[in-house]
Parts: C-alpha cells; structure tokens; sequence
C-alpha cells in the first residue's frame, strides 16, 4: 500500500526480475510484469531502476512515504509520456488531451512549434504544441518530490553509443553473425505473449528480416499483414507475397481504397497535434486489418536508422565528393542547371557551395527534402517579423548533429535515431495502433541489438553506394533476391491525387476559408499551392506540404480551438482484408 504505480507498455525481462525480487526477499502478488516496477522502486534510485528494465514502457510510480513521484520512458521512445506542472500541481497522461482535461492547465498554443513542425512534420521532444506540456524525452525519468522542481535525468542515450568502446574489429561475416543472434533474441522475447501474434509485412528487407526470424523462433505459423493501394507506385503487395511463400506465413493482404475524408479527422483528433506524416494511413489500415486476426504484431520500424538504409545519407556523401573542385569551378559548371530546373536538379544549391561542412549539408538536405519552399514563406506578412530565431527550429538539429565523432554517416544515423525515429515514425505507429488496440513490438529497436551495430564502423552498413549492406549480407541466404535488389518504397501514398479530389473540398474548406483559417499562414501562398497542386497533379512537388498544411489547420479549427468530445470512426471504406494466394494450401 505504500507504492502505487501505472504502466503502459511490456517489460519482456520480467520474469527474471521477479525472481530476483524473490531472492532478496520480495513477496510478489501477481504474476505479470508490472508489479515488478513497484517493488524495485522500493530500493534503486530512478536512473538504475529505469536501467534494469528491457522493453517498451512508459510508467509512472508515486511513493506515498518518501512522497516521490517517478515517471520513467523507454530508450527508443515507442511508448508515449506527457507531463505539465505548476508550482502546486503536476499533471502526466500518455495522450495531451488527458492533461488538457485537467481544469488547471491552460489550452495556449506554443508559437515556437509551428515553425519547426513546418520545417519537419513534427515538434522535436520535449516541446508540444501546447504551451506547458513537455514530453519525457526518451531514455530519461523524471523525479518530482516535495518543494523541488521535475528532476530530468537519462540513464541511455543512442547519441552516447559511438564515444564508448568500439566493437571488436570484425569481418564482415563475423559482424552478421551476431547481428542475426541479437535479432534473433530480440525477435524471440517479443514473441512472449498470452494473446494471438503476428507481423506486419510490407516485403521490404526490414520486416521480412523480422519475419524470417519470427519464422525460426516461433513454434506455431505465423500470421503476417499487408497492405497496398490501387496505385501501381504505393503497391508493395507482391514483395510481401514473396516473403509469404518462403516461410510459409498465413498471409493476409488488403488493396486500401480509404475513405480518406472521414479518416482524416480522426487521424487529427487522436494526435493530439499536427503531424504530418501521411503513411499514417496504410499504418492505420494495416493495423485494423491485423487487429481482426491478433493483438500484438511485430513490425520492421528502426531498421533504416540502424543500418543506413535512407537515401538521403548517400546523397549527403556523394555531395562531399565535389568539395574538392574549387568553388569558381563548380559554380561555372553546376550553376546554370541548377538556375534552370531548381525543382528538379537534386542538390545543385549543395554543389555549387552554399553548405560545405557534413553537418550543413544534411541540414540543408532536410531542409529541402519535403519541398524547396521556405518556412519563412508560409507564414503570413504580419507574422513574419515576430517568428522565433531557430528556439526550436534548424538549431536543434545542429545540436543533434554536434556528436563525438569524425564519421559524417555515423553522425547522420545518430540524428536520425533520436530525432526523426522517435517524433515521427514511432509516434505515428503507437498512436494508428492505439486507435485500434493493437500492440506493436519493433525488434529492430531492441537496444542491445542497436548498442552493437552503432558501434560497428558504418563502411559495413553503406558500401559502394548500397545501403544496408551488412543486411542485406546477413539476409541474402533467408531472402528471394528481389526482395534484396528492389528499390526502397517506404510506405508511401498518393497525397497530390487525394488532395485533389478525394480531400478537395476538406482542402479548400480549411486552407482558403478566411474566415475559419488559424491566420497563421499565408493566405495567398496557400492558394497558390493548393492551384498549382490541382493544376499540376503529376508534376507539383508541393503536395507533401500542402497535406502539412491541411493537417495543420484541421487541427487548429478544430481540435485546439473547438475541442471535440468524440469523434465518430471510420466504418466503412475498403474491402475486408483476404488470405493471399501465397498460403499455403
């Protein structure tokens, strides 16, 4: 009775912990794995109590008898954790509107995230679009006690990873080894569970590594979920298939046909704030389409920060080759490109000398890699002069970027694990799971199995050009070959052709409506957009922010100033999902 606790989440070392509980003493009630937080919290302070524990969490313990309140986050940052306090009250949910509910916080915008949301699709940790409300920065807890302020401390970093030991200098074949014994321990403590299980499939290397493993390690067929569109460009269906067929997986595949008008208003609601990720949608679908058959999946999230498997930092390397011709030079032969198909001549303002240093040069990518339009732009003219000088914006990147070491891709990776990783893909996945109760394990994000690759030297993750070569080594044996030469898709939709038809109306609704719109943003510019958009379906590359935009305003109008209560779900939009023919009779 002395301790209370909640937690969100699974502790996968649970069982070996309560039985060291037991060994000193500790008279233990039940037998999952949350009470085991409450009674270690009996005896280790918050850093090492939060490092004893191995998975997915977000929990809170309050201690009636020294009246200290924890709240503890996991490494990677998959489960979500809130907090706002004042001089007398402290407040924590793992949603933003539980804390809104609370009578004496305020519902104030935070000005600095519209910016920086503008700049990434997201507001980087520990900031939110709600003036007050922090989120706990993964791999760190928070202590509160009497009269003190919130104590924030870590106790793991990814960024610390390459200033300690590095690995044992292996060969290549040595370094796979042990990535497939990690990933296979990874894979087989998530498979733990009194509940039906699966896997998301997309038939990218990522999860059919995951499923290869799954495949190995469970007892029983696995179950494995795909999703795809109409659209030949956003189809990975019969990848997948492959992947089915090789280990014989009980296939299930859907062709998405959504009815994005009546899911986007739920995607605004349940995010709490603007996010702009668009694969939000087959993740939500591929989620109600699995939750019909289980309730937990394994998923192939983290593996492109883990073995470098995005485009930009190849592009960010090839450009450093061109610092060693003389700036006139470049200037003479790049320049009169650039100048002429500036939307379309793919890192001609790089070439030609803007950013010289590793560190500008994926700054500038990221700048430009969701379209060439400046922020400054977007805002309208009586806002401008009052924009907040980088609080939140390109400066945290490039203190993100300020690690210990003289590898460029090893600082790029760094970046994108504990930036882009947890504010983007992870928060989109929990959330579009949430929504349908679906519990999402990603082995790729198992921090042993990460602490080891961030120390292997990268010229065994980008070879010659290929990412994920030290993947693809590992997996060349367990994969059909077109699953290893095909081109990255990501989980990409059509955004310009939704816009423009499907979400037309929503878009001129909420972009061009003067009399509804936030004020925040240009009026003329977004007419603009949304024109050249309808105009130039096939050619515009302002679609991607034009949807930030939408989703921006949809959740200024009506979620930060007219909160809803509820919102009714989607009930119907594509088929029911349907075995493939790749299983097995």
């Amino acid at each position: 009775g002395a301790i209370a606790e909640t937690l969100n989440g699974e502790i996968y070392n649970f069982r070996a912990l309560r039985e060291e509980l037991r060994r000193d003493g500790h008279s233990l009630r039940t037998s999952g794995d949350t009470e085991v937080i409450a009674h270690l919290a009996e005896s280790l302070e918050p850093v090492e109590l939060a490092r004893r524990l191995d998975g997915m969490f977000a929990f809170a313990v309050w201690d009636r008898d020294r009246e200290r309140l924890l709240l503890g986050r996991d490494r990677r940052g998959k489960k979500p954790l809130y907090y706002w306090h004042s001089a007398d009250t402290f407040v924590f949910a793992s949603e933003i509107k539980g804390i809104l509910a609370h009578p004496a916080v305020p519902r104030e915008l935070d000005e600095d995230a519209v910016p920086a949301y503008l700049r990434f699709g997201y507001v980087p940790t520990p900031r939110t679009f709600f003036a007050g409300i922090h989120s706990v920065p993964p791999g760190h807890v928070v202590s509160l006690e009497p009269g003190g302020k919130p104590l924030i401390e870590p106790y793991w970093q990814a960024s610390a990873l390459i200033r300690e030991r590095r690995a044992p200098d292996l060969s290549l074949d040595e370094a796979a080894l042990e990535v497939r014994r990690r990933l296979e321990a990874a894979v087989e403590k998530r498979l733990v569970s009194d509940v039906p299980l699966g896997a998301f499939l997309s038939g990218g290397i990522d999860s059919s590594a995951v499923v290869s493993a799954m495949a190995r390690e469970s007892t029983e067929q696995v179950k494995t979920f795909s999703v795809g569109f109409d659209e030949a460009d956003y189809n990975e269906v019969e990848y997948a298939r492959m992947v089915a067929q090789r280990y014989h997986t009980d296939h299930y595949e859907q062709t998405v046909r959504p009815d994005i008008a009546a899911l986007l208003p739920q995607l605004v609601y349940y995010f709490d704030e603007p996010a702009a990720d668009a694969s939000a949608v087959p993740t939500y679908y591929v989620c109600r389409m699995a939750r019909e058959k289980v309730t937990v999946c394994l998923s192939g999230d983290g593996g492109d920060e883990l073995f470098a498997g995005y485009d930009r930092y190849r592009s960010c390397l090839d450009l450093a080759r061109f610092d060693r011709i003389p700036l006139w030079l470049r200037r003479a032969v790049f320049g009169l490109p650039a100048a002429l198909y500036p939307a379309t001549y793919r890192g001609g303002r790089y070439v030609t000398g803007i950013p010289r240093t590793p560190n500008e040069r994926f700054i500038g990518y990221m700048r430009e890699q969701y379209g060439s339009i400046s922020v400054e732009r977007l805002f309208a003219d009586s806002l401008r002069a009052q924009l907040p000088r980088d609080r939140v914006g390109f400066g945290y990147l490039r203190r993100a970027l300020e690690v210990d070491t003289s590898d460029p891709l090893q600082r790029y990776l760094q970046v994108d694990a504990t930036t882009y990783l947890p504010y983007d893909i992870l928060n989109k996945v929990d959330i579009t799971s949430m929504m349908n109760s679906l519990e999402i394990r990603p082995p790729l994000l198992d921090h042993k199995l990460a602490e080891f690759v961030a120390r292997l030297p990268t010229r065994l993750k980008l070879k010659d050009g290929e990412g994920k070569y030290l993947l693809k080594r590992l997996m060349a044996p367990r994969l059909p070959p077109k699953i290893l030469s095909r081109p990255k898709m990501g989980f990409g939709v059509p955004i310009r052709e939704w816009l423009a038809k499907e979400l037309r109306d929503v878009t001129h609704q909420y972009l061009l409506d003067g009399a509804r719109t936030s004020g925040l943003l240009d009026r003329h510019l977004l007419r603009q957009m949304v024109e050249d958009n309808e105009k130039n379906l096939y050619r515009s590359r302002l679609g991607g922010k034009l949807w930030w935009m939408l989703f921006f305003e949809m959740w200024y109008q009506d979620v930060y100033q007219q909160p809803p209560a509820t919102i009714e779900r989607v009930s119907s939009d594509a088929d029911r999902p349907s075995r493939s023919p790749a299983r097995p009779a």
